[in-house]
């Protein structure tokens, strides 16, 4: 029979010399799922964290971009400047 206390109260009150048996389907039903789950949002959550830095990692490169390309505009330099130099011009401001 299944965990409902609607279930138990009917077989408690109409067969109360009755032993009362679970199925394995059941058990497995709430104490699986549950694991599941845990495991299932603890994953979600990782995930959503490794997303969301992701995300802010690209907002900063989208910024550094930025404000390397007005340098280029103000100053005139090409955009095919060497790494060395293009990390100058971005954090020397």
């Amino acid at each position: 029979m299944d965990f409902s206390d609607s279930m138990m109260g009917i077989v408690r009150k109409e067969f109360p010399q009755a032993e009362i048996v679970t199925d394995l389907f059941h058990v497995m039903q709430i104490y699986g799922t549950k694991g599941l789950n845990a495991m299932r949002m603890k994953l979600k959550r990782a995930n959503t964290t490794e997303v969301k830095r992701q995300r802010r990692e690209f907002k900063k490169r989208q910024e550094q971009n930025a404000w390397l390309r007005f340098l280029v505009r103000m100053y005139g330099a090409s955009t095919d400047i060497s790494p060395c130099a293009r990390n100058w011009l971005i954090f020397s401001y």
